[in-house]
C-alpha cells in the first residue's frame, strides 16, 4: 500500500504507507542562506565562496577548478558559514534545468556560498539522516520537480527556501533511512565508478583524431623535399557582409556563411541567403564548389575552424576562403591539414597584438601544407574520413552511455523510494 506526498494541493509521489512524512521546513532543519560576492572581489588566496558549479551532478560538493576565493575580511561574521558533515547544500537559484540541485557536504569545509545556495541543516539526526534528505532533494531534482513547479525569468530560474519548505518529504524510522541509505549509496558508487571509466573514454576518443593527424602528418612532412605557400598555388580571398539596413538583400536564393557555421564539416546549406544585388553592393562573392573556408575570427572557439562548400556559396568577410585546386590539393587533405594546425593557428594569432586576435590572409597565404601527390593526398583524405566517422561512432555509443547512466541513477533514487534500496 502507498500514500501520497504534496506540494501544496499537487501529489508529487508516492510512499510506503507506513512511512511517515514531513515538510521540509524550519521545524527539521536550521537554514541558512548565503550571501553575494561579485567576481571582481576575488582574491588569489582567501576563503572559498562556493557557487552553484561546486555542487556536482553526484550530489556532492566540491571545490573544483575555478573556485572563487574571497578575502577573509570581505564581511563580518564569516565563521558562520563555516560547512559541517552532514550540512547539505541546496541551490535555489539556476537555469530551468539544474534549479534545484543538491550537494552533501562529507567532512568540514572552511568555506562561505553564494546567495544562489542555502545551507540545509538537520537539527536532529535521529530523526532525519541528512543523506536521506540530500537524496531525496536530488530524487526531487532529477524527477523534474523543480523545473515544473520553480519561477522563470530571462535566463533563469528559481525555487526558493520557502517554497521548499512546502515540500513534503518521506520519512521512514532512522533505521530504515540509514539502511535504504547504505544500500543506495553503495549502488550510486558503483555507478560513479562506471562514470568514471566512461569520462576516461570520451576524454581519449577526443584527442583521438588529433593523435592519429598529427601521427601521419608527421610521416608526411618527411617524405616530402619541398612545399609551397598557399598563397601562391590557388586563389586566396574572403567574403563581405551586406548592408544589414538593407533588409532585401537577405531575401534571396544565394546562399551565404557565416563563421559560426565553419565545424570542420561539409557545408551544403546556410542559416542566411542573399540576393544578386546584395554581391553586386558589397565585397561579397560566389565561391565555387569545393572551396575551403577558415574562420579567421569569431567567438569562443570558432576562430581558425573550416568548411568545405558542398554548394555554391559566399561568406562574410571572416571567412578566408580557399579556392579549390584539384592539380595540386585535395580540398579534403588540406581542411584536415588545417585541423590538424587549428590550435597552433590559434596561438600564431594570439601573438600578433592588438585588442583581439584574429588570423589574416596573409597568414593563411604564407602557410606551407606537406602536399605530396594528389593521389596520395586523397589516400590520406580517406584515411581521416573513415578515422573521423568510426571517432564519430564511439561518440555517439558514450552518449547513449550517458543517457542510459542518467536513467540508472534516477531508478536507483526512486526505487529507494519505494522502501527498496
Amino acid at each position: 500500500m502507498t500514500k501520497a506526498l504534496y506540494y501544496g494541493t499537487k501529489v508529487i509521489g508516492q510512499i510506503p504507507s507506513d512511512w511517515g512524512q514531513v515538510k521540509v521546513d524550519q521545524n527539521l532543519v536550521d537554514v541558512l542562506s548565503g550571501f553575494a560576492c561579485a567576481k571582481k572581489n576575488a582574491v588569489a588566496d582567501g576563503l572559498p565562496h562556493l557557487r552553484p558549479f561546486n555542487l556536482s551532478n553526484d550530489g556532492e560538493v566540491t571545490l573544483a577548478n575555478g573556485t572563487v576565493n574571497i578575502p577573509f575580511d570581505f564581511k563580518p561574521n564569516l565563521e558562520r558559514y563555516q560547512l559541517q558533515a552532514g550540512d547539505v547544500l541546496y541551490n535555489n537559484t539556476n537555469s530551468v534545468e539544474l534549479v534545484g540541485k543538491t550537494g552533501l557536504v562529507r567532512e568540514p569545509i572552511r568555506a562561505a556560498f553564494s546567495n544562489h545556495i542555502a545551507r540545509l541543516r538537520v537539527k536532529n539526526w535521529e530523526r532525519l539522516d541528512p543523506r536521506w534528505l540530500a537524496v531525496v532533494l536530488r530524487n526531487l531534482h532529477l524527477q523534474g520537480f523543480f523545473a515544473a513547479n520553480c519561477n522563470k525569468w530571462i535566463g533563469q530560474a528559481g525555487f526558493s527556501v520557502s517554497a521548499l519548505s512546502n515540500v513534503e518529504i518521506p520519512l521512514p524510522d532512522i533505521d530504515t533511512q540509514r539502511f535504504l541509505m547504505s544500500r543506495t549509496e553503495h549502488l550510486l558508487r558503483e555507478l560513479l565508478g562506471l562514470r568514471e571509466i566512461q569520462g576516461t573514454v570520451i576524454r581519449d576518443t577526443e584527442q583521438l583524431m588529433s593523435s592519429i593527424l598529427a601521427y601521419y602528418f608527421k610521416e608526411i612532412a618527411v617524405s616530402q623535399d619541398s612545399s609551397q605557400k598557399i598563397g601562391k598555388l590557388t586563389t586566396v580571398t574572403s567574403g563581405g557582409t551586406p548592408a544589414r539596413s538593407s533588409k532585401a538583400f537577405y531575401r534571396g536564393t544565394i546562399p551565404w556563411v557565416k563563421t559560426g557555421e565553419l565545424r570542420d564539416n561539409k557545408l551544403f546549406e546556410t542559416e542566411e541567403h542573399i540576393t544578386r544585388q546584395a554581391i553586386n553592393a558589397s565585397n561579397a562573392k560566389i565561391y565555387p564548389k569545393g572551396t575551403l573556408l577558415i574562420a579567421m575570427y569569431g567567438q569562443g572557439q570558432t576562430r581558425g575552424r573550416t568548411a568545405i562548400l558542398g554548394i555554391e556559396a559566399a561568406s562574410n568577410q571572416a571567412c578566408c576562403a580557399i579556392y579549390p585546386n584539384p592539380n595540386v590539393f585535395d580540398e579534403t587533405y588540406l581542411q584536415f591539414w588545417f585541423v590538424h594546425k587549428y590550435a597552433e593557428l590559434r596561438r600564431q594569432s594570439e601573438t600578433r597584438g592588438g585588442s583581439q586576435p584574429n588570423l589574416n590572409q596573409g597568414i593563411i597565404k604564407a602557410l606551407m601544407p606537406p602536399l605530396p601527390d594528389v593521389d596520395v593526398q586523397r589516400r590520406y583524405a580517406a584515411l581521416f574520413e573513415q578515422a573521423r566517422t568510426e571517432i564519430a561512432d564511439i561518440q555517439q555509443i558514450q552518449i547513449a552511455h550517458k543517457a542510459l547512466f542518467a536513467k540508472t541513477e534516477a531508478a536507483i533514487l526512486a526505487e529507494a523510494f519505494k522502501g527498496g534500496g
